[in-house]
């Protein structure tokens, strides 16, 4: 029967997959049987990892990888896969240890040994699985620190990326591997180096990135930028250095960490706004959502950053206005001159998120003005002294809709000194003063007297109201 025939395809697939379940010690046996077959099957995959042949090594990786979770007790023995001349099984045992080799004192020789190999992938591979949970075992930390001399560049990274992942009360050896590796000639290992020294050094990591922002390379400044934005610490580079590069890096990624990083200036820097200001109006949309966000942040402390802000809420983009409106909710009353423009964006911005920032930007602004409007008109009201205390009434109804205030109008009627005033407030009211209509009935005024002429008018305006509303 020929190979190629579907029904010998899957007799051969049925026992492949038979044979897959064998070596993952699967309970094909009677009950009972197979309690003891898995770690005699571990004995024997992990005895296969030295076969002659690289299908059975591949085989063996393959279903040590399938039981990983049970590999701890043979850490030592599978670390030797990854001297393995087949790229398959080191890759495949370095997965099969990541989550216990790096933990097992034991099995730092056998990394130390992969380390050495004559072949870059095949140190490359020792590295890049869970890099930093090894560099903290005491043993390991001293072989990765050597790998950042290795001579292939990968090696060297993610050596770095690993040292980075140690607490720093336990890099104090390291330090000075990591430092004579800031002038690496590859970007890569350079980014990963400051990454590593801005972690664990707190005294001269950030002068280091601080330096890297002149880098010829856009990953290594970008990353320097990065490490740079420490939160609760102003940076240490000149904010002038990073005005430049917001203004004048070719590599956008660069210029949005400029202007991320612009933020954390606070008010002492000067050209900090300006240079949001600028990249906003003239930047990529990425780099103007990252200056809208600083501008943000940077408002409460420079008043220069509010007309960008409120041009930003008329903007397309709704993750610029959502910026802007957050900017203006944190300046609070000072920023009530753009609330029109928060307005705008409650009624006419399609985006829900932008709406809600308007919303809660509107009350944080107002709010405080709204209170203080009413304690003073209140005051005002109750003072009944002169005729101010029937225009504070009449605004207490107007924007408040304190209708109690209407009697205080009526009452005013009947004084001599304050009846025009009240006649030409509740006619003003219009429908608001609907309320009041029983009491203005009920007045007996000279219609020939210019107060009683306008209480006439508004009571009859009242009148043809009620009857348009249904008597309501």
């Amino acid at each position: 029967m020929s190979v190629r025939d579907p029904e010998s395809r899957l007799r051969a697939a049925r026992v492949r997959t038979l044979s897959i379940a064998l070596l993952c010690g699967l309970a094909l046996a009677p009950h009972g049987v197979a309690e003891e077959a898995p770690e005699r099957t571990l004995d024997a995959l992990v005895g296969a990892l030295a076969a002659d042949t690289v299908p059975a090594r591949r085989a063996a990786a393959h279903a040590l990888w399938l039981r990983r979770s049970e590999t701890e007790p043979y850490a030592v023995a599978i670390a030797a896969g990854l001297r393995d001349d087949d790229p398959y099984v080191r890759t495949t045992c370095a997965g099969v240890l990541r989550e216990r080799l790096f933990r097992t004192p034991d099995a730092v020789p056998g990394v130390a040994g992969a380390l050495a190999h004559p072949r870059g992938d095949a140190r490359r591979t020792a590295r890049e699985r869970r890099p930093g949970s090894f560099s903290q075992v005491e043993a390991g930390r001293d072989v990765v620190a050597r790998a950042l001399g290795d001579d292939d560049p990968e090696v060297r990274m993610h050596a770095a990326r690993g040292l980075a992942m140690l607490p720093p009360e336990r890099a104090a050896p390291v330090l000075s591997a990591l430092h004579d590796r800031r002038s690496d000639p590859e970007p890569a290992v350079r980014a990963a180096t400051l990454h590593a020294l801005c972690k664990l050094d707190p005294n001269q990591g950030p002068a280091s990135a601080a330096a890297a922002l002149d880098d010829e390379s856009a990953t290594v400044r970008e990353e320097a930028l990065r490490a740079l934005l420490l939160p609760g610490r102003a940076p240490e580079a000149p904010v002038d250095l990073v005005c430049r590069l917001l203004q004048g890096d070719e590599n956008e990624p660069v210029r949005r960490r400029a202007a991320l990083l612009l933020s954390q200036y606070g008010a002492a820097a000067d050209t900090a706004v300006p240079a949001l200001i600028r990249a906003w109006n003239e930047d990529t949309l990425p780099v103007r959502i990252t200056a809208t966000r600083s501008l943000a942040l940077l408002a409460p402390l420079d008043a220069r950053a509010l007309p960008t802000l409120s041009e930003a809420l008329w903007d397309d983009s709704p993750w610029i206005v959502r910026g802007a409106a957050s900017g203006l909710a944190a300046v609070g009353p000072e920023a009530a001159p753009y609330a029109p423009d928060l307005c705008h964006v409650l009624r006419a911005v399609d985006d829900s998120g932008a709406r809600h920032g308007a919303a809660i930007a509107l009350a944080r602004v107002l709010e405080p003005l709204v209170h203080e409007a009413r304690d003073a008109l209140e005051e005002a009201a109750d003072h009944r002294g002169d005729a101010v205390h029937v225009s504070a009434a009449a605004s207490l109804v107007r924007l408040f809709g304190d209708t109690a205030r209407l009697q205080q109008l009526v009452d005013a009627l009947g004084s001599e000194s304050h009846a025009l005033t009240a006649a030409h407030a509740l006619r003003a009211l219009g429908p608001l003063a609907r309320p009041a209509l029983p009491a203005l009935e009920r007045l007996d005024l000279d219609p020939g007297s210019v107060q009683g002429a306008v209480i006439a008018e508004t009571v009859a305006e009242l009148r043809a109201a009620k009857t348009e509303s249904g008597g309501r």
